[in-house]
């Protein structure tokens, strides 16, 4: 191009002869593919980061995976989360050199994340959030410039410059009418056209998230069941270490009154064998002339009820041989 800069042609030709001359001509024809060639080449980047998106689970796993292949074909990509109140955005992940984005946190001396980015300051932004709009900016030194914090506005020409920032695309991440975030693409070459392509993606990349999220959440309370069942199995095989190591008698008995445990003093103690005693309930073994028998009772009934949390008292019991 006269500019400078190239474009793609699909060049046709064909010779004709005519038939009263001695001579021939020649017939070209060249047809414009640029814009063709630059969506194909946009749409199959995209269609390989959504078959690879789908392998991994973590957000920043399936940003990642989706911002590697969009390098390849030059565009940098940004996702930017709100806050509960929908009022600030964060730039939460992005695909930029990581050594210029700390040359960019070291002049400005702060970090990128702690930066906070207003939505109802800057019209795209709420265009995004709140209508859910698909955004083609050409304009980028005066978007940045509005973008910027005050103290940070000096720098957006060497921003754009060091970034190689010319246009934007920013592309809302929605599922089930619960905004995510803010996909972001810069690249020099975005069209019009580029807009329906990238909020395809930016839905299919939503939609990753919240898979991913849904299955990260089951993955955990998996792991959360698995620790309070190995827990609660410490628990049980020290209850049961101590219960039949005791050097006490101790026993268990059920709602009514049947020993369903008891441990080996316990049978010594009172002359029968395990499952002799587990035979009996407690006021079988209780001697006859015990005059309290009737309010103990009472008492494992309020135990029962959660009333009293224990009791304690001095109680004469059968042994087997009496």
């Amino acid at each position: 191009h006269k500019d400078g800069h190239y474009v793609d042609f699909l060049d046709r030709g064909f010779f004709i002869s005519l038939p009263d001359k001695n001579c021939t001509r020649m017939i070209g024809m060249m047809q414009d593919i640029t814009e063709k060639k630059h969506s194909g080449k946009l749409i199959n980047a995209l269609n390989t980061a959504v078959l690879n998106m789908q392998k991994v689970i973590s957000r920043v796993d399936i940003f990642n995976t989706a911002a590697e292949e969009l390098k390849k074909i030059g565009i940098n990509s940004m996702i930017m989360i709100p806050d509960d109140e929908l009022k600030y955005l964060s730039m939460e992940y992005y695909s930029y050199d990581s050594r210029l984005m700390k040359g960019l946190e070291k002049v400005a001396g702060a970090f990128t994340k702690d930066v906070k980015l207003s939505i109802e300051n800057i019209n795209e932004y709420r265009e995004v959030v709140h209508n859910n709009k698909t955004l083609l900016i050409i304009n980028s030194e005066d978007f940045v410039r509005q973008v910027l914090p005050k103290r940070f506005k000096f720098m957006t020409k060497q921003i754009l410059k060091t970034f190689d920032i010319d246009r934007f695309i920013l592309s809302p991440l929605v599922v089930d009418d619960k905004f995510m975030g803010i996909l972001s693409v810069q690249s020099n070459d975005f069209i019009e056209s580029d807009i329906h392509t990238i909020t395809i993606f930016a839905h299919q990349l939503a939609g990753a998230w919240y898979k991913g999220d849904l299955i990260e959440r089951v993955q955990e309370e998996v792991m959360k069941q698995k620790q309070t069942e190995k827990a609660l199995q410490e628990s049980e095989d020290l209850f049961r270490k101590v219960f039949e190591e005791s050097p006490m008698g101790m026993v268990m008995s059920d709602e009514y009154s049947n020993f369903t445990k008891v441990n080996e003093v316990s049978c010594k103690m009172l002359g029968y064998t395990e499952d002799e005693l587990k035979s009996k309930k407690y006021y079988d073994i209780t001697h006859p002339d015990y005059p309290s028998l009737d309010s103990e009772v009472e008492i494992v009934r309020k135990i029962k009820t959660g009333e009293v949390p224990y009791y304690k008292a001095e109680k004469p019991y059968l042994t087997k041989n009496k």
